[in-house]
């Protein structure tokens, strides 16, 4: 960490600890996310590999930015463009409801991630509101891919092995299926006017 000094902490998960810091040379603003078991620990090995293999092979203006990655005492830190935000921030701000535009925005961009991705065969398996970050400009970007997963067409799913948006309705749907990508569409849209408008759809028969 001797390049960058730590400016504030902004979050905190399971496996790591994310800092606001500023490179010392260039002034520029990152995010730092430091994990916090060493890396001999198997289950942050695994899971920051596929963070670093994921976001070093996608590139989209929607999906978080991975500058570099560094070990420090054999832990691992991962340097990400800087976001001012997270969605969750902005609903716990609304908690009536967010504005339409606010919410064309953040349904447009996200989509168009998570498209991105999925032409790539990259499924997030996490999205949630603290995972998609939003910058001073109000660009979208999706983090945290250490649950991500690239598929095959021959790919399928249990309900329990994914996580978040469509844990719910995916219970027996393989990944080459219409219905896969109807069961897609309708969960986003459950989710985002329950989380963005607080407005509950009727729950699906």
């Amino acid at each position: 960490m001797e390049k960058y000094e730590k400016l504030a902490k902004t979050g905190e998960g399971s496996y790591g600890v994310v800092f606001k810091c500023r490179n010392k040379t260039s002034g520029q603003v990152v995010a730092v996310k430091k994990f916090v078991e060493s890396e001999d620990d198997p289950v942050v090995k695994k899971i920051a590999l596929r963070e670093i293999r994921m976001l070093k092979q996608l590139k989209h203006p929607n999906l978080v930015n991975l500058i570099e990655v560094f070990r420090r005492k054999r832990k691992m830190h991962l340097v990400f463009e800087y976001c001012d935000h997270t969605l969750l921030n902005e609903l716990e701000r609304n908690p009536n409801g967010v504005a339409d535009g606010v919410i064309k925005s953040v349904l447009w961009q996200t989509l168009q991630a998570l498209n991105f991705c999925h032409i790539h065969n990259c499924i997030h398996r996490d999205i949630k509101p603290e995972n998609i970050l939003i910058t001073k400009q109000g660009i979208i970007k999706i983090c945290d891919f250490g649950f991500a997963q690239i598929l095959s067409w021959t790919s399928s799913f249990s309900g329990a092995s994914l996580i978040g948006l469509i844990v719910d309705l995916l219970n027996s749907f393989s990944a080459n299926s219409e219905i896969f990508l109807l069961a897609w569409i309708h969960c986003c849209s459950r989710r985002c006017l329950h989380r963005l408008c607080s407005y509950e759809m009727v729950p699906s028969s």
